[in-house]
């Protein structure tokens, strides 16, 4: 159904669809496939993970290869096909192939995109190297030069000494200020680095029922990219 919903959005301009609000409806559905990772990778939803990603392609096919105004749903969309090439590298690639001649034209206007270079290094591959996709359905075993993808893995090097003051000052629960300083601290690192988000759930789940708006919605927002990143 909210494949369905997706598809009648697409073919309308771009202006209609911001004045209908249907961009928003995509950042909607694209934030809960988001929430819903690794579990939406499962072979058991790909033709429906497949159906809604094909809406993203048709929009960005439409109305996104003309200016960068899609240019954060697009970035989210690709980051979206990274994760899936991580978890399930042959169904992920012989899904992105198909759709390989957007994506090179999305080179185009996204020339630095980390997720789109690497997404490109593996679609650019000659055809004949990917399985078909009757052995995308039938065949485990993934292909030997697939087996090494993986998106790079994130490393936190920051001593113990570096992470105690952060996880001192989380932990003034009195001192507003200097609480919401250092949730806006961790934010800006864990975009690089999410994993050194793991370091902090404790200071973090104390931080949830805090009686400040701001720090509560800092708190949670931190807690859902970590278990995003790491879900248990």
């Amino acid at each position: 159904m909210i494949a369905s919903s997706l598809r009648g959005c697409v073919n309308l301009e771009l202006s209609t669809q911001n004045a209908h609000r249907h961009t928003k409806f995509f950042a909607c559905v694209l934030a809960l496939l988001e929430l819903l990772q690794p579990y939406i990778f499962k072979a058991e939803y790909n033709s429906s993970l497949e159906l809604v990603a094909d809406s993203y392609f048709s929009l960005i096919k439409t109305s996104g290869l003309q200016s960068k105004d899609l240019g954060t749903l697009t970035g989210k969309f690709l980051a979206l096909l990274l994760e899936f090439m991580s978890v399930d590298t042959q169904r992920a690639v012989c899904y992105v192939q198909r759709h390989a001649v957007v994506l090179k034209d999305l080179s185009n206007l996204y020339p630095d995109s980390p997720s789109l270079r690497s997404i490109l290094s593996v679609v650019s591959l000659p055809r004949q190297m990917f399985p078909n996709e009757g052995d995308c359905e039938t065949d485990d075993k993934e292909p030997s030069f697939l087996s090494s993808f993986a998106p790079p893995q994130q490393t936190v090097t920051l001593s113990s000494a570096q992470l105690a003051p952060i996880a001192a000052r989380l932990s003034n629960f009195n001192a507003v200020e200097e609480i919401s300083s250092a949730l806006h601290d961790l934010e800006s690192i864990s975009h690089r680095k999410v994993a050194i988000l793991e370091y902090f759930t404790d200071e973090l789940k104390a931080l949830l029922p805090h009686p400040t708006e701001n720090c509560r919605i800092l708190a949670h927002n931190l807690m859902i990219r970590y278990l995003k990143h790491k879900p248990r």
